[in-house]
């Protein structure tokens, strides 16, 4: 009993010199001020007008987005309006639906003076790096130059438009960029408050004297959950075929991704690798190593999140003019000069499902090149070219059965090489394929019951070979 009190003494002791930091303070006075901007990929903002409910971020944020959303919680999503924006000191201001943030008090902004910020003063940044939501990283101010707070906070891509705050509570920079190297973490740049001066001036004004028509619609979020393990592990051993995942749209490549055929893809190489040393090793070790990723800690960092990606990509092919020059010399066997380039040109993408719109979580627009030069006997071959393409997060919800069967589902892709809207079909089995690779998450079996597998050529062959050989054999007995 004695010892049992002592040890309780020790432990109060300890406890109570235990204190929160300054950081953790204003952390937990903040944190709620600060959200997840999503445009083109992910940023963050924080509220400094909730009367308004206006936003700043940074422009690269935003900027070119065809749609831009704000997440204020893990549970909602609303879409948001650009109001002000200044390129060159890259800075927006983004408004939301002010029910949304009624009962949050924006963030301080910090009033120019001599002492609003100095060299070696602990600051804190929050926002949404990486895979990350509403983190806290802290430092101190290593440098102050006219436009930008250098630090030596830690900040990662989507930290870009999150608030630097000091230890009073008062944002005193818009954290935007760092200064990287490879030999070391590098340092942090922040544009100072004062620059946003004149673009929260300008923003507060026109809301207070334009009707703006804010949406109240609430939008998909990434789920918090993620994929069955075991599942995931299953789908290594099993056989999948593209033609269920990819589809040739016109001028364009469509790929449908789901966890289960995206870790296939990943890991069928380093299995086929590990069982060239069954005979080595023991059984129970020989595949330790392929699914050494299976860990509940990866969910943290975003991985195998149940949603289903499409990838929307434009075709490449020689040029009008190559195929031209070309064709009499590939006629002749002569040396050949082709020329390649983008067929087409993301321009909008639209998932549909019964004609109308699926919102999806994330969709994001990106360029791609073509740059090659190469040669070889026969001629030589080059591509020289830009284009955008789309990639798409869409939740698993949105392709679930009705009343037991599935609905029609289809894409609009306007081609920005031509400005015309094409619309396509997603054929049925696509669609029964991606419930079949979800039925471990969703339990809905009607996936399964309608999926017909593809037939391969050699799969196809075989079966044309038995089918001859019995038909061969009726005809002998009929003979007979």
């Amino acid at each position: 009993m004695k010892k049992t009190l002592i040890f309780l003494l020790l432990i109060s002791a300890v406890i109570s010199q235990r204190r929160i930091s300054e950081e953790a303070k204003i952390f937990n006075l903040t944190k709620d001020k600060v959200f997840t901007v999503f445009a083109n990929g992910h940023g963050s903002g924080f509220l400094f007008d909730e009367t308004n409910g206006l936003v700043l971020t940074n422009e690269h944020v935003i900027s070119n987005a065809k749609s831009i959303s704000v997440q204020i919680d893990e549970n909602t999503r609303i879409e948001a309006q650009l109001i002000k924006k200044d390129n060159r000191k890259d800075l927006a201001v983004i408004a939301i639906h002010p029910d949304f943030v009624k009962n949050i008090i924006g963030l301080t902004i910090a009033v120019k003076s001599d002492t609003m910020i100095f060299v070696g003063e602990r600051v804190i940044a929050i926002g949404s790096p990486l895979n990350q939501v509403r983190t806290l990283t802290s430092g101190i101010v290593s440098n102050i130059e006219q436009e930008t707070i250098i630090s030596d906070v830690n900040i990662n891509p989507g930290n870009s438009g999150g608030p630097l705050i000091n230890m009073i509570g008062e944002v005193v920079g818009i954290n935007t960029f760092g200064d990287i190297t490879a030999t070391g973490p590098g340092l942090s740049g922040s544009i100072i408050i004062t620059e946003a001066n004149e673009i929260i001036s300008n923003a507060v004004a026109i809301a207070s004297q334009s009707n703006l028509s804010l949406s109240k619609k609430l939008l998909p979020v990434m789920p918090k959950d993620k994929f069955p393990f075991d599942a995931l592990e299953k789908a290594v051993l099993t056989e999948f075929h593209n033609k269920d995942y990819k589809l040739n749209a016109g001028k364009f490549k469509i790929t449908f991704i789901t966890p289960p055929y995206l870790y296939n893809a990943q890991k069928a190489k380093s299995l086929r690798l590990a069982s060239k040393r069954e005979s080595t090793i023991r059984k129970s070790d020989e595949f330790s190593g392929v699914f050494s990723d299976l860990k509940n800690w990866t969910s943290s960092v975003g991985q195998f999140k149940p949603v289903v990606w499409v990838i929307v990509e434009p075709t490449k092919g020689e040029t009008n003019e190559s195929g031209k020059s070309n064709a009499c010399n590939t006629l002749f066997g002569e040396y050949v000069n082709r020329t390649y380039e983008f067929k087409s040109d993301v321009e909008n993408f639209v998932l549909k499902k019964n004609g109308k719109p699926i919102e999806p979580i994330i969709q994001n627009y990106r360029n791609t090149t073509l740059d090659f030069n190469l040669s070889d006997y026969y001629g030589t071959y080059s591509g020289e070219d830009l284009a955008q393409y789309g990639y798409f997060i869409y939740p698993i919800d949105a392709f679930l059965p009705d009343s037991n069967s599935f609905s029609e589902f289809s894409f609009d892709i306007v081609n920005h090489i031509d400005n015309q809207t094409v619309t396509f079909l997603i054929p049925e089995n696509i669609i029964n394929k991606i419930n079949v690779d979800f039925e471990p998450y969703t339990g809905d079996r009607t996936g399964l019951l309608a999926y017909k597998e593809p037939v391969g050529v050699f799969k196809g062959y075989r079966m044309l070979c038995g089918a001859l050989m019995v038909f061969g054999l009726l005809i002998a007995a009929a003979g007979a």
